[in-house]
């Protein structure tokens, strides 16, 4: 299942790290963006503070905002896993290769979190490929994401 925070940028974290707590027996992959995360970097300590142990909280670091413009981000000087190890995350990665990104997650998925893994991405974005987002309006998104929790028993429907 998932769950796309479109038109909010900065808070997938945020909205992840409120899922992981909330359904403890699952885990729960954020896939967030470097231009995301400098935009509500508070949002890290809240998430080291909280430590929701079966969060993975996964930054796709293009060193852009490419899917709103193409201008660039300030992660190219600013050391992200360093931020979220200073959170307290209980791991924070740079990984710079697809194979280390795998072998990363995988051993993530085997200890408890938070952790926090930056996978650089090159900055190319097919223009003419239509946004994942663009699938669902925010309603559907919301009661298709709401429904399976629900019949799952992760989290009950009076949450939302």
């Amino acid at each position: 299942m998932h769950f796309y925070v479109q038109g909010s940028l900065g808070h997938c974290g945020a909205v992840a790290a409120g899922l992981a707590l909330t359904a403890p027996a699952r885990t729960v992959l954020a896939l967030d963006g470097d231009g995301s995360v400098l935009m509500h970097m508070g949002a890290l300590s809240t998430i080291g503070y909280a430590s929701p142990n079966n969060l993975i909280h996964l930054v796709l670091d293009n060193e852009g905002y490419v899917s709103i413009g193409g201008q660039l981000s300030t992660s190219r000087t600013s050391s992200l896993d360093a931020v979220a190890s200073g959170c307290g995350y209980r791991s924070a990665t740079l990984c710079k290769r697809s194979d280390h990104l795998i072998a990363v997650t995988q051993q993530c998925l085997r200890t408890s979190g938070p952790h926090f893994i930056v996978g650089k991405v090159n900055r190319q974005h097919p223009s003419r490929l239509p946004r994942v987002t663009s699938r669902y309006s925010p309603l559907q998104n919301k009661t298709t994401f709401r429904r399976a929790l629900h019949n799952h028993g992760s989290v009950p429907a009076t949450a939302w």
